[in-house]
């Protein structure tokens, strides 16, 4: 492919595809051969085209990029971004534009020694998790003994009113694949999910060396009362130390809100479990990704910009998790071979100039890399559009239509468990009769559109919503935008 295919069209290696076009066409008709007649631009106009014939195609640019990377000694990750809309329009009112941001790796686990893994389940043993949920949780932690590798490390903290550990940290052993201190996991007292935070990140910090992928699974079924921010903090200090918090929420009670900005502070994620089955998966899906993890630590440090304003940022790629709005977004785990995608919904100021550049975001992307010799990565991120009067006509990038849509949904039942709870049952129940329809379409989400429909018929009656129907259709359209992952990284 040769070297300086951007420089050869005189722009940056971030250039956006709206400007790589326009910067082609612009050379194109300066340097072709009918138009110039010195010696030079027939092979002036060769470059150009070659040039073009990369950058315009998004898998044959990634490749270009990544080769750049190899050859000057950075790590083989990028950045690209996929735009809703080609260029921003001159018109005196607000617009909204969105962009799929994707950190993208093409490094191979085998030709490298994969770090281990330290696993804290931090259980709720509270009285409301007795009978059923308390032999799930029991079950889930003999999965994760199976799941985990002989050189990983585990332990188990229980909490209630007060926190302990029942396993320390161990190296996982055969053994404990009946461990008698699991099966002994008693019920009883109040819930205080600081209590349990507090002891299993401590577990973690203590007894985990830097290159060692840290994560802690909470399980939890209720409510924690007057320890919500300190919860937080204790979040944000672990997504600084690198370590990943998840969360399983059983039946109706426990705040999924809180839940989703806890788990979202350090790069995790939150899920609601209903069945064993559920919670299998999960266990065996989050040891499977630790297993391929190539960088961690990743954080989006994000410059503000005066005419653009980011209103929503949501990963739907490994996990689909909304993530804060705000100037540092932690954003997981980047695997072997894999990407990571961000959604992100920016509100443009009105009143723009033909022929401006509007700066979406500027940023600097960090993340560690346990297999170089210097860990600490840096890539620098800069999303931008041109303004334009003449409007191009451009389908957007499928996939980034799929995942609006799907975003969709999910807002559409956030928006009618925001009205139900305000008393404004008309828009809730109009807001999910909406959601049912459109479920309905699809076979793939027929069930969730029934039980969508049903819920809007009882709030239209004056019953309300069912505690557990609300998270089941929370987490249900969130899960909409997962079928994602099953996609070809070469589509």
């Amino acid at each position: 492919m040769g070297a300086g295919l951007f420089e050869t069209l005189g722009l940056s290696n971030n250039a956006s595809p709206d400007e790589i076009r326009h910067a082609y066409f612009d050379a194109a008709r300066r340097l072709h051969p009918d138009a110039n007649p010195s010696p030079d631009a027939a092979n002036q106009f060769m470059a150009i085209q070659k040039a073009y014939d990369v950058l315009s195609n998004t898998e044959k640019r990634i490749d270009y990029l990544i080769s750049q990377a190899i050859n000057e000694g950075r790590p083989p990750v990028i950045a690209q971004a996929q735009f809703s809309i080609e260029s921003l329009q001159a018109i005196p009112e607000e617009q909204y534009i969105y962009a799929l941001l994707e950190i993208i790796n093409t490094e191979e686990a085998k030709a490298h020694v994969l770090p281990t893994s330290s696993v804290c389940l931090v259980i709720d043993r509270s009285t409301s998790m007795q009978d059923k949920r308390i032999d799930m949780v029991k079950k889930a932690a003999y999965e994760l003994m199976k799941q985990l590798r002989q050189d990983d490390w585990v332990s188990i903290v229980t909490f209630s009113d007060r926190a302990e550990q029942v396993i320390p940290p161990t190296r996982v052993k055969k053994s404990m694949l009946s461990d008698p201190r699991i099966a002994s996991i008693q019920t009883g007292g109040g819930t205080e999910i600081l209590r349990g935070l507090e002891c299993g990140l401590d577990v973690l910090t203590q007894t985990s060396n830097k290159d060692t992928n840290r994560h802690l699974i909470l399980m939890t079924d209720g409510h924690t009362y007057g320890d919500e921010e300190e919860c937080l903090q204790l979040a944000q200090q672990a997504g600084d130390k690198g370590i990943i918090i998840s969360a399983l929420g059983f039946g109706s009670e426990w705040n999924d809100t809180f839940l989703d900005r806890l788990t979202g502070l350090s790069g995790g994620t939150a899920r609601l479990v209903t069945s064993v089955d559920e919670l299998r998966q999960f266990i065996r899906s989050q040891v499977a990704s630790l297993s391929k993890v190539y960088a961690c630590n990743l954080n989006l440090h994000i410059e503000g910009s005066p005419q653009a304003t980011l209103v929503d940022m949501f990963r739907i790629y490994p996990d689909a998790s909304p993530l804060p709005v705000d100037i540092q977004a932690r954003l997981g785990n980047l695997p072997f071979n894999d990407r990571i995608k961000i959604l992100l919904e920016y509100k443009i100021a009105p009143k723009l100039n033909e022929g401006e550049t509007i700066t979406l975001l500027q940023g600097i992307l960090t993340m560690e890399i346990p297999t170089r010799k210097e860990p600490l990565n840096r890539i620098e991120i800069s999303l931008r559009r041109t303004v334009r009067e003449d409007q191009e006509k451009s389908i957007p990038p499928r996939e980034l239509v799929e995942a609006i849509e799907k975003l969709t949904l999910y807002r559409l039942q956030e928006k009618a468990r925001e009205e139900e709870a305000a008393g404004d049952h008309v828009n809730a129940t109009r807001h999910l009769k909406n959601l049912a329809t459109r479920l309905l379409q699809k076979k793939e989400s027929d069930n969730l559109g029934k039980m969508v429909l049903s819920e809007a018929e009882k709030i239209q009656s004056g019953k309300g919503y069912s505690p557990e129907a609300e998270k089941r259709i929370k987490y249900g359209t969130r899960a909409l935008l997962l079928p994602m992952a099953k996609e070809s990284k070469n589509d």
